[in-house]
This record gives structure tokens, sequence and C-alpha cells, in this order.
């Protein structure tokens, strides 16, 4: 399995949804995977790989995707690849909101949180191996929450653009598909799996703080995409900063905000107590 950022590497390797995932993967002794990015694929190919997951954070990583998709020799449309092609499917705040502009070059989507959706669809493939692409986006469709196949479902669009109607093309598909979310974080807190000085973020340890956000602001995409504002308790956050301080004296906290953790302040005066720390956060209140 290839697992592709559509971006150069120091920002993959500063983008720590991608990398958790990955390294989610990575410890399942059923899945072989490796990382990709657009400025790795010159002598890459998918041959051997069974599935290709995009992490689809920006709009504008579609414009990178289809360079991605023909520096590797893939057809661009998914209706135009054959059997011996891998399974190519993204997640991730764009596509989670609204994945019909790009549903044609994708065979599925994960809607929803990797952590929800990602094991059980491993497991399925597994299960589907050896039947044909359409049968297995069926029963992928049928099976696994929070799948989406374009290619099972009829759009209508009213005269001005928006969505009229969405009709499955079987009676046992789901409809609607609901977001997978994690409600525990305790068990899925995120932090960098790597360092490397080439990242955006150089030698930064990244750890997350909190996930969603409860203002609701109308320009906002991450209070809507993740309607449960929520975060790992501080002594978990803590034990992940001091696992991260064995390698780098940079930690950065992560979160679309994360002074609303409710424990904000016993962690504020934690960092304070820790020698020569560089400290970066992202949005603040």
């Amino acid at each position: 399995m290839a697992w592709l950022y559509p971006y150069t590497y120091p920002v993959a390797a500063s983008a720590l949804g991608y990398l958790s995932l990955f390294a989610t993967l990575d410890q399942r002794r059923d899945v072989a995977i490796r990382r990709l990015t657009t400025d790795t694929l010159e002598n890459e190919s998918l041959h051997t790989d069974e599935a290709l997951g995009v992490s689809f954070s920006f709009e504008l990583d579609a414009i990178e995707l289809i360079k991605a998709l023909d520096t590797l020799g893939m057809p661009l449309f998914a209706a135009d690849r054959d059997e011996t092609a891998p399974l190519v499917f993204a997640g991730g705040p764009v596509v989670m909101t609204n994945p019909e502009p790009y549903a044609d070059f994708f065979d599925f989507f994960l809607v929803g949180e990797g952590e929800a959706t990602l094991g059980p669809l491993i497991d399925q493939l597994k299960a589907l191996r050896g039947l044909p692409k359409a049968q297995k986006l069926l029963k992928l469709a049928e099976s696994v929450p929070g799948i989406y196949v374009p290619s099972l479902y009829r759009i209508d669009y009213e005269p001005g653009g928006p969505i009229q109607a969405i009709t499955p093309c079987h009676d046992t598909l789901p409809l609607p598909i609901r977001k997978q979310y994690v409600g525990d974080m305790s068990a899925t807190i995120a932090s960098s799996p790597i360092l490397s000085p080439d990242a955006y973020f150089a030698n930064t340890f990244l750890v997350e703080v909190m996930r969603g956000c409860p203002h609701r602001c109308r320009f906002c995409l991450a209070s809507y995409s993740m309607l449960l504002a929520r975060g790992p308790d501080f002594g978990l956050i803590r034990q992940h900063i001091e696992r991260g301080l064995q390698y780098t004296r940079k930690i950065g906290l992560v979160g679309a905000l994360i002074s609303e953790h409710p424990e904000f302040e016993a962690l504020c005066d934690y960092l304070r107590t820790i020698p020569d720390l560089q400290i970066g956060s992202a949005s603040l209140r």
C-alpha cells in the first residue's frame, strides 16, 4: 500500500495527520506501507500496491494529486483504470466536507476520521482480495461505515449548481453516509512518529492538543468538519511531550483552537518548567 501526501517532503514531514495515520498502519503486521510525496515519485511504481491512499487537507492539493497520478503512470480518472491498478482513495478535511468536486479521480473516500475508518477498511480489503474491482467497491460501501464510492451513487444538480438529490444505485447502499468519529482521544492522540531536519517545522515534535472547535465561526471549516470538539487529557499530552523531549527541544502544539483545552492552563504551567524549550502553537483565542 502506498500513502501519498500531495505535496513535497518538507510539508509532508510536518503534516501530523498524514504521519500519525501512516504510523498506525505501519504498526499492523498485515500491512506493508510506504510514504510518497510529490518530489519523490520519479522512480516510483504502483504495480505491487493494492491501494493508494491520499491525505487530502487543502483544496489546491487536487492540482498536485493530478500531477502525481500522471507521474506514476496512472490514468487520472477512476473509470479509466483497469483491474491491475490499485484502488485510489482519499480522506482528510476537504473530502470529508465536500468530496464531489474530486469524485472522478477516486475509487472511494473515507468520510470521517482516519483512526475510525482505516482499521475496518484494511480488514475488509483483505477479506475481498481476488474479487473484481466493481464487486469489491460495492462490498466496501455496504459493509464499512464511512465509505463513499462515488460511482455507486447518482448525483442530480439544480440549475445553479447545488445538489438536488443523491440516489444510491443499489438498495443495499447506505444513505446518508455518516462521518465516523473517535469519541475517546486517549487511545488515538497523534504525535510525531518521525523528526526530520528537512521538515517545514524542522526537528519539531508535534502533539495534537485539540480536535475540532466549539465556536462555530461561519468562515471556519474546522468547526463544522469535526463537530465534536475534544482533546486528550493533560496527563496523556504530557507523556507524549516527554517522549518528544528525548529527541528534540522543539515542541509544536497542534489543534484548531488549543486554548479551548479544559486543562490548557495546567499545560502552560508544565511547559514553563522545561528548560531550553522552543514551543510553537497553532491557533489561540
